[in-house]
């Protein structure tokens, strides 16, 4: 773990005196309206092309950071989440387990979740084919129908396996908790590179960029952070039939819309901007 952290402050501290050098010796370049003319990005009808200038490996560069930062703190932060969480569930048994991940070690915690009583399991699964039922035949819009019996369609199944094969369920709590660090640790590694890929051809400063992907990264760190502990919560307290519902409906699927609401919200900025300018849209046309 010495060599990890080695790693990636040697890391930061190339990228911040590479992007001091470029603030200090590079050309100063506003990027402005006119994409074409101050060649930062070329126009094109199906696709937009990036020319590798100073100014775009600044923002490059600044766009990274993030990256560092979440490598710098996810071992400790996936150990300060099982033992906020310990401490807001106050379970009988806990414990704080290390896992290997990548070249790094996160940690999960080892808790005892509850199995539902058959008369749980039936009411779920009455209920969920009546949910599943009543967005089939009603005459509500069409995403709103699927994205309701795709919801009760994960609830029924879970409740059918455990009206039948109650005693064959073959993940515990731990396992949810290792899954779900893992995935959220390696959507926190991605999202500043998928920031990166998605703002870089957008016409505006690397500080405003940067500025919209760390508000991402804050959101995703907060939710990722509430509903861990609200999912333990569950599985603990109440029973392992709404591990299903919880993964699927609630875990990485919400993850992708916020990404894409910021992204969106970020670029309707931009157009507001530049709405007026015929020139930074010609390419549209």
């Amino acid at each position: 773990m010495d060599n990890y952290y080695l790693v990636i402050h040697a890391s930061i501290t190339i990228k911040l005196l590479l992007i001091l050098f470029i603030i200090l010796f590079g050309p100063k370049i506003q990027i402005k309206a006119d994409v074409r003319s101050h060649n930062v990005t070329s126009p094109h009808r199906s696709y937009r092309v990036i020319n590798i200038t100073r100014g775009v490996f600044f923002q490059v560069l600044l766009l990274l950071l993030p990256l560092d930062l979440v490598l710098l703190i996810i071992p400790e932060l996936t150990r300060f989440m099982n033992v906020a969480a310990i401490s807001a569930i106050q379970p009988h048994f806990a414990n704080i387990v290390p896992i290997d991940f990548f070249w790094g070690r996160l940690y999960t915690v080892d808790l005892i979740g509850k199995y539902p009583d058959a008369l749980t399991s039936f009411l779920v699964l009455a209920f969920s084919a009546a949910g599943i039922a009543f967005f089939l035949l009603s005459k509500i819009s069409l995403p709103v129908a699927l994205y309701g019996e795709y919801v009760f369609i994960v609830n029924c199944i879970s409740a059918i396996y455990f009206v039948f094969f109650p005693a064959s369920f073959p993940y515990s709590v731990r396992d949810y908790s290792e899954l779900y660090i893992k995935l959220q640790s390696g959507l926190w590694i991605f999202l500043p590179v998928i920031m990166l890929m998605s703002l870089l051809p957008m016409p505006a400063t690397g500080y405003s960029k940067l500025g919209a992907s760390m508000v991402t990264l804050v959101y995703s760190l907060v939710f990722g952070f509430c509903r861990y502990i609200i999912s333990l919560y569950v599985l603990i307290n109440y029973s392992y039939i709404w591990m299903a519902i919880i993964f699927f409906v609630f875990g990485p699927l919400l993850d992708f819309v916020y990404i894409v609401g910021v992204y969106s919200f970020y670029l309707s900025l931009i157009a507001e901007k530049y709405k007026s300018n015929k020139k930074m849209w010609r390419w549209v046309y």
